[in-house]
């Protein structure tokens, strides 16, 4: 994984792939993700809206772990996410 971007997604994914004792780690997952979206909000948009679409090719039960996950962020974020 070398772009930032396609990190942030695995990690909102991976954050719903994680069992309940695990519930910290979730929310760092989430906030990792937060914190490289909001960098590349600002820099480099057009990379978030690409990954999403590609994301969207990598099945069905991705995309729900993704958009659970995405329902966390900030409103502006989530819009970004769930395009």
């Amino acid at each position: 994984m070398k772009n930032p971007i396609h990190f942030a997604l695995h990690k909102l994914v991976v954050s719903q792939r994680r069992p309940a004792a695990m519930a910290a780690k979730s929310i760092k997952d989430i906030n990792q993700a937060m914190q490289i979206l909001t960098v590349l909000e600002d820099y480099r948009p057009g990379d978030i809206y690409s990954a999403v679409e590609a994301a969207h090719k990598m099945g069905e039960k991705f995309i729900k772990q993704m958009t659970t996950a995405a329902k966390k962020l900030p409103a502006h974020l989530r819009k970004l996410v769930c395009a």
